[in-house]
């Protein structure tokens, strides 16, 4: 085999960007709905919104981060399937990487566009924006339940076709990111 040749499945830490940003993203929703359930102005509901926060710039920073190992490392060369099932699969991963790089950008214009500080791991990030209402429509309408649906229809959408490949297929698509 030469050395030239394509790994047969993704690097150690390519898989362990993929599972931890995906982990993430499951704590995101959870401390979103544990956030919605906290009463308004609470410092309970004050504390889980920064730890949604420090996850979300957390999963930003990860996902450049995974980018730039894919462009160092690569991944696997395509099993040989259709050139629509290519399309499909380089779209959805496109989508998925565009969600976990836009999400937290519109999370924090959410609150900037409010003129709010928020924070990262407690350190206060200060608005860049002060209080652009049109702006925060967008980035509410992007960052709220629209996204959060978005979200769910994609992600379902790639553990659904992981899924497939694995007990339809029989391919080692799912093998490849474990």
């Amino acid at each position: 085999m030469s050395s030239l040749s394509p790994p047969l499945r993704f690097t150690l830490p390519a898989r362990l960007f993929h599972w931890t940003i995906a982990a993430m993203i499951v704590l995101l929703y959870a401390t979103d709905y544990l956030r919605e359930a906290a009463e308004r102005g609470s410092a309970l509901r004050t504390t889980i919104l920064a730890a949604h926060t420090t996850i979300g710039i957390l999963v930003l920073g990860l996902t450049i981060l995974r980018l730039g190992w894919r462009l160092h490392a690569g991944a696997p060369a395509p099993l040989g399937h259709s050139p629509l099932l290519r399309f499909a699969a380089s779209t959805g991963h496109a989508t998925l990487y565009g969600i976990t790089l836009i999400m937290p950008v519109f999370g924090y214009l959410r609150l900037a566009t409010r003129d709010q500080v928020t924070s990262f791991f407690g350190f206060p990030i200060q608005s860049v924006t002060g209080k652009v209402p049109w702006l925060y429509d967008i980035a509410h309408f992007i960052h709220g339940e629209f996204g959060e649906i978005f979200i769910i229809v994609v992600v379902a959408g790639h553990v659904a076709a992981a899924l497939w490949h694995h007990y339809i297929i029989r391919d080692d698509t799912l093998r490849r990111m474990i």
